[in-house]
């Protein structure tokens, strides 16, 4: 018996059109034993079929949707650094680079996304684009308020859903810094609870509102390391191809716009109190004891 998460089925399976579930459990196991994550394999894949279909990448062998064979030799290209495994290796930010092919890569800070659409969850346009590590999902769990229906719709931009995100984020931010699994702290344990706990392991009596402060000080110390390599809004946006195509879902069409994206970073910067390119104001940090 074999159990498979809900990002391998996404990324190895649905990105790359392979809808037989024995396929999926074989380049997972591939995967596995290779020692690289599914969710990068999938995009990757995926971003290599079409680099193959535009002429551009040749591994010596057809690459296409729906052909688990192929991929599953390409795999091991990748994690030996074969032939065009070299290049792949790199990921789609640098492999794109590397072939030219930047305009239909699909990643944040050189991350590749996982299997929350932002085209249709639209709390994922912040949850992938602010995260300090790129396209990852669990540092704004975003998909989790649009599908429970916090702060609004799926569909909802305000300034309601960005205060309902930035303490899902500031949840996650010191959840990890417990040490806590993330489930937990978006659905069982609150921050008196966080309190609690961060008191009796360390005998410095603690609040919710000294949690809630220690959680903005990470996400601020975060954002200025990343601030002083360089970073700045630009970083903060979605790749543009998935502003420029749409599908079709439930007979809606599901797409983002500049518009919506940009309110999105103008709501959550001035929430955080940074800057309109996204850095730390210098009154954001004394408030934080940052300087």
């Amino acid at each position: 018996e074999v159990e498979l998460e809900y990002e391998t089925i996404y990324s190895i399976g649905g990105l790359n059109a392979i809808t037989d579930v024995k396929a999926i459990v074989w380049l997972n196991d591939r995967a596995d034993r290779l020692g690289m994550d599914t969710i990068t394999l999938g995009n990757v894949f995926g971003f290599a079929i079409e680099a193959y279909k535009r002429g551009k990448l040749d591994p010596g062998f057809k690459l296409d949707y729906g052909d688990p064979e192929s991929l599953h030799r390409l795999a091991e290209m990748i994690a030996r650094r074969e032939g065009v495994g070299n290049i792949l290796a790199e990921g789609v930010a640098g492999a794109s680079k590397a072939l030219g092919l930047e305009e239909i890569a699909i990643h944040v800070k050189g991350l590749e996304p996982a299997g929350y659409d932002p085209r249709t969850l639209k709390s994922m346009i912040l949850g992938y684009g602010v995260s300090s590590r790129g396209a990852c999902h669990l540092r704004i769990t975003g998909y989790y308020a649009d599908i429970r229906g916090l702060g609004g719709d799926r569909k909802t931009i305000d300034m309601e859903k960005t205060k309902v995100l930035a303490n899902l984020e500031e949840l996650a931010a010191i959840g990890d810094s417990l040490v806590l699994c993330r489930f937990s702290t978006r659905t069982l344990i609150a921050w008196e609870q966080m309190a609690k706990y961060y008191s009796m392991i360390t005998g410095r009596n603690a609040t919710a509102d000294d949690m809630i402060k220690a959680a903005r000080r990470i996400i601020n110390l975060t954002r200025m390391y990343n601030v002083r390599l360089g970073l700045r809004r630009k970083d903060d946006r979605l790749p543009r191809r998935l502003l420029r195509e749409s599908f079709i879902h439930d007979g809606e069409e599901r797409r983002i716009t500049e518009e919506e994206q940009e309110r999105f970073l103008d709501l959550y910067y001035e929430l955080r109190g940074w800057d309109k390119e996204g850095v730390p104001k210098q009154e954001t940090l004394r408030e934080l004891n940052l300087i």
